[in-house]
């Protein structure tokens, strides 16, 4: 596997039918930083790029051209609704990373499912793992030869201080927690993590309630829980069933849980749960994503 290495995250897509109430929520509520709007042909969708922290995400959603409803965006959309669709991860070697997967039987694609040999000479190269081999949708993209991060990004600017949203903003957001991943064997799933892309496992498969739970980290910052429900009467569980694997909750943290909860509500944005540990937002104040906020 020397032939690649991942890196640092390079967005969360959150997949949504509402673009602008996703940009409100990010610009206005969590105060993050836009360093992109725009359109992919490859994909027909439109969306934005938003950095908060160490914390890049990306909402989109098909665009009105005919056919964006045919294409994976689009596809995603009607058969999952809004919600988080994947996680991109940075890497350098992005064709040798393709062939890796490949030879270990992971289906990759281009960007709008295209074939890999109609990968562009120019510009970000991206590949996508079929989320039926990798447990949820997952980009890798190379887009300066090096595995650094996005031209444009804030985060790769020298003077970028992801420490001032735990500082300045009423939310407090001192960085990223995890995002969960809903998979029917949490075995199967460390397997494929440790054994195709040589993940390290940052904690061990344990039973806590209904669930049975590991974390890996994918690349270099982003930390993935990986879920396997354990009650077949739980929400994860029924999920599970009618959506199959896949991305669940981003969650962050944050220095206070009542101050993050008092700017929420002058945000105008609900909450599903809160408990001590952790403030659960309304997907209808957020555009269908599913986003936590836990004690730091």
């Amino acid at each position: 596997m020397s032939g690649f290495e991942l890196n640092g995250l390079g967005q969360i897509i959150h997949v949504t039918v509402d673009l602008p109430r996703a940009r409100a929520l990010y610009t206005d509520v969590f105060g993050a930083e836009c360093y992109y709007e725009g359109y992919s042909p490859y994909e027909k969708r439109d969306a934005s790029i938003y950095a908060v922290g160490d914390l890049t995400i990306e909402p989109m959603a098909p665009s009105d051209e005919p056919g964006a409803a045919d294409l994976p965006v689009g596809r995603f959309l009607t058969r999952f609704g809004p919600r988080f669709q994947s996680v991109a991860i940075c890497v350098s070697g992005v064709l040798d990373l393709a062939e890796h997967l490949q030879t270990n039987g992971v289906r990759v694609v281009g960007p709008g499912g295209m074939a890999l040999a109609d990968l562009p000479t120019e510009g970000p190269r991206a590949i996508y793992s079929h989320p039926r081999q990798s447990h949820f949708l997952i980009e890798f993209v190379d887009f300066d030869g090096t595995g650094g991060l996005m031209p444009g990004n804030p985060r790769r600017e020298p003077g970028w201080d992801a420490a001032r949203w735990a500082v300045s903003h009423p939310l407090g957001i001192v960085g990223i927690s995890h995002i969960t991943a809903l998979v029917r064997d949490v075995e199967a799933a460390l397997t494929f993590f440790t054994g195709v892309l040589a993940t390290p496992v940052i904690a061990d498969i344990a039973d806590a309630g209904a669930a049975r739970t590991a974390r890996i980290r994918l690349g270099t910052e982003m930390v993935v829980e990986l879920l396997q429900p354990l009650d077949p009467a739980s929400p994860d569980a029924r999920s599970l069933d009618v959506d199959g694997e896949g991305l669940g909750g981003l969650t962050l943290s944050v220095r206070d849980l009542d101050a993050a909860a008092d700017h929420l509500a002058a945000s105008g944005v609900g909450l599903t749960s809160r408990s001590d540990a952790e403030l659960r937002l309304d997907p209808a104040s957020t555009a269908g994503a599913d986003l936590r906020l836990a004690v730091a």
